[in-house]
């Protein structure tokens, strides 16, 4: 899977402004590119949003879209192959992190998709928009895929609700087996407060 994985650039970690919030601590920033079938290179971000507990949560976008409030569900339609690129890149970073930090653990949020199309008259634009359902989204599908294909069981345990498209890794080789049932019930409560959705 990592044969299709782009280049990445790790921008470094992003100081915040965490006094209206409980749990954020920083943004880990990474930016790659990848092609499309054209040879047209679409720039993406990547954001591990790092909370307490050490818990990661990973969240990935065009670049172009980085200010728009539905950049986490918008998926470029330039096929599949590009598409497997993206997922692969954010494996490749994924597995970075986990070497990096090895103590945490990382949560991923499918958002629903969001599309958005656009079509250019003579004298006008017509904007179509489309959102998916939040159940079982094809984001949330993606990173299910990657985290089967990657994750080993020995080192995380895997929490998934395909109702609210929300995925937890928990590392269990950094947690004390007295205290770990405690941390996954703080590690829930953290992720409810900044992700309602979550269960």
């Amino acid at each position: 899977m990592l044969n299709n994985a782009q280049e990445f650039q790790n921008l470094g970690p992003k100081g915040i402004d965490i006094s209206g919030s409980e749990d954020l601590k920083r943004i880990h920033q990474f930016k790659f590119k990848v092609p499309t079938a054209k040879g047209v290179l679409v720039s993406y971000n990547l954001d591990f949003h790092q909370y307490q507990y050490d818990i990661y949560v990973g969240k990935f976008y065009p670049t172009l879209y980085s200010k728009e409030d539905f950049k986490y569900g918008l998926i470029l339609n330039h096929g599949v192959r590009f598409a497997n690129m993206v997922i692969s890149t954010v494996l490749k970073v994924f597995q970075w992190m986990s070497k990096k930090y090895p103590e945490s653990s990382f949560g991923f949020i499918g958002e629903p998709k969001y599309s958005l199309k656009v079509k250019k008259k003579k004298s006008y634009t017509v904007y179509t928009e489309n959102k998916e359902e939040i159940e079982s989204t094809k984001r949330y599908n993606w990173y299910l895929k990657v985290c089967n294909f990657v994750i080993n069981p020995d080192d995380y345990e895997l929490f998934v609700s395909s109702r609210n498209s929300s995925i937890l890794l928990i590392n269990k080789t950094a947690i004390k087996t007295e205290n770990y049932e405690e941390f996954v019930l703080n590690v829930e409560g953290m992720m409810r407060r900044n992700y309602p959705d979550f269960v």
